[in-house]
């Protein structure tokens, strides 16, 4: 493992270097492309054979979350697996930071991920003037991962999530409330009450102090958006009785509790009394416990979402009640703050991986990416976005698992060289404990559009007699499009890239290091992309061993 910041860095660096250069091919003289002619040494940097691709945008927007100045996206790890994982470059940190929505990971080399000892971890996002999100990640096989989050802006929400703010109310002594305080979304789909007498502390288990400021956010599950943005996800860990279980939720209602006081501590634990929660329930989705969707008289599991351990906690049971106006609603008291959702549940009675194979008359593309929306079959409703990469003659992952519930995938349109087959879609998977892998069904698309293959040549300024050789990701869009990132793999300095138009311009980037590189280039009919990435002085000597 390489821990940055450590004094061990450059020892396991010179450890790496070796395992670079006793590799398969991996250090052999080539010649430069881009110099007369001179010939270099080169080092193959492919020794994480796990990669997790991971992509954040505005849940409302759809645009890609950037750093605003000092104002950067933080990522850290949590849970029993976070030694194994480290950045693409292979640098472990405390703090990642994505840069231009994207960051990547990979499966150190001594951790090997199978179903029998899968790689299980928890990661945290958090930027200014978002929802911090949690997702739980588990890779059980050998291969490429790619992961999409949305991100909720307070200020500029999706449809579906109702919000409520109000400031500077409340008086705080010693962190005891004095008087009652209550706030309720505008069409009062959602309200809570925090009682005087109730005592707000930080997760340092400090007293708040002063004015609280307050904000109130409901999920309408009738949205997409809402199932995609909160933290947790449909598909995770619930700890019941001191026994965790892997579940599909079934939600009947979710809500995210803010707190904060005059100087900006966030509460976390609240002691003496306990909060009053109304929140209405989805009256169309199902309940797994009856079979039928939700309805007055049906016991339903309140549950909260702690961010930290990746997991959802069961906290008490409720009735379903209906009022005059035959709205569904729970009307109940918790102890706790942040993420909190009435739902039951379904458990996973296996962990074997989401495996996809390619099959079709589609012989264009090798490496492919494909996005869609995983739904339950009972209800339609939302469990994940997903998105499929790798190379095609090979099986594909997913980094969730249904377990024996039935669901069914939406594939969303692509166009290019190879095309969803709409005979097959959407594809039905009826039980991932049963295997084989769930067939994908490609079609020869139309149009007859340009592959070109991308050389990427590292360098050290310390060490010129060297060329690196990454294995990357690589992203590349038109120069026109706002959100349309396509993802390729990067092996060895080298990217096949597919269905590119001549004479069109795009952009070509890569992620590495909290760093994003891009270039520039428009499509001829013998275009040929070489490009040069410039490795910082830390990376060369931490990683690669070049001084």
């Amino acid at each position: 493992m390489i821990l940055i910041g450590s004094n061990m860095t450059k020892i396991i660096a010179i450890s790496l270097l070796g395992i670079l250069l006793i590799g398969s091919n991996s250090c052999k003289k080539i010649t430069n492309p881009n110099n007369n002619g001179e010939v270099k040494d080169t080092l193959s940097y492919d020794f994480l054979n796990t990669r997790i691709f991971i992509e954040f945008f505005d849940a409302n927007t759809n645009n890609h979350i950037n750093s605003n100045g000092s104002d950067h996206l933080k990522v850290e790890l949590k849970g029993g697996s976070k030694d194994a994982i480290a950045d693409i470059i292979g640098l472990q940190k405390e703090i990642y930071y994505p840069e231009n929505g994207f960051i990547s990971f990979g499966i150190l080399p001594e951790y090997n991920p199978s179903i029998s000892s899968p790689i299980n971890f928890t990661l945290i996002a958090s930027i200014n003037n978002y929802l911090m999100t949690s997702r739980e990640i588990k890779i059980s096989e050998v291969g490429d991962y790619y992961i999409k989050i949305s991100m909720v802006n307070i200020d500029n929400p999706p449809e579906g999530i109702a919000v409520k703010t109000a400031d500077g109310i409340g008086n705080l002594y010693d962190g005891f409330l004095r008087d009652d305080v209550e706030i309720s979304t505008e069409n009062e789909e959602a309200k809570i009450t925090i009682h005087g007498g109730t005592r707000l502390l930080n997760s340092d288990t400090n007293n708040l102090n002063g004015k609280l400021n307050i904000s109130l956010f409901y999920y309408n599950l009738d949205y997409d958006q809402s199932f995609e943005s909160f933290s947790g996800g449909i598909i995770g860990t619930i700890e019941e009785n001191n026994s965790i279980e892997n579940a599909l939720f079934y939600p009947g209602g979710y809500v995210t509790i803010k707190v904060y006081d005059s100087d900006g501590k966030e509460g976390a634990f609240i002691e003496s009394k306990s909060i009053d929660l109304y929140v209405k329930i989805a009256s169309e989705l199902i309940n797994p416990k009856t079979g039928l969707s939700y309805q007055s008289g049906d016991i339903i599991n309140l549950i909260r979402y702690d961010d930290n351990a990746g997991t959802w906690i069961y906290e008490k049971s409720d009735t379903v009640k209906i009022d005059d106006n035959g709205i569904l609603y729970v009307n109940t008291t918790t102890a706790s703050l942040n993420n909190i959702s009435l739902s039951n549940y379904k458990i996973n009675f296996c962990t074997d991986a989401s495996g996809f194979s390619i099959t079709g008359n589609c012989q264009q593309d090798q490496t492919i990416q494909l996005s869609g929306i995983l739904r339950k079959s009972d209800d339609d409703s939302f469990i994940s976005n997903i998105t499929l990469v790798g190379n095609k003659s090979e099986a594909l992952y997913f980094s969730g698992n249904i377990g024996n519930n039935s669901a069914y995938i939406d594939w969303l349109t692509i166009t290019g060289s190879c095309e969803i087959n709409q005979a097959y879609n959407p594809t039905t998977i009826e039980n991932m404990c049963l295997g084989p892998d769930v067939d994908i069904n490609l079609m020869k698309g139309a149009g007859d559009l340009k592959s070109i293959e991308a050389t990427f040549l590292g360098r050290c300024s310390s060490d010129t007699n060297y060329i690196i050789l990454p294995s990357f990701g690589l992203w590349v869009k038109n120069i026109d499009a706002v959100t349309d990132w396509k993802w390729y793999s990067m092996e060895k300095g080298k990217a096949q890239i597919y269905d590119l138009t001549i004479g069109q311009t795009y952009i070509f980037g890569v992620y590495f290091d909290g760093v994003w590189k891009e270039w520039r280039a428009t499509i001829r009919e013998d275009s040929k992309l070489d490009f040069n990435i410039e490795f910082s002085d830390g990376i060369c000597n931490d990683v690669f061993g070049i001084f």
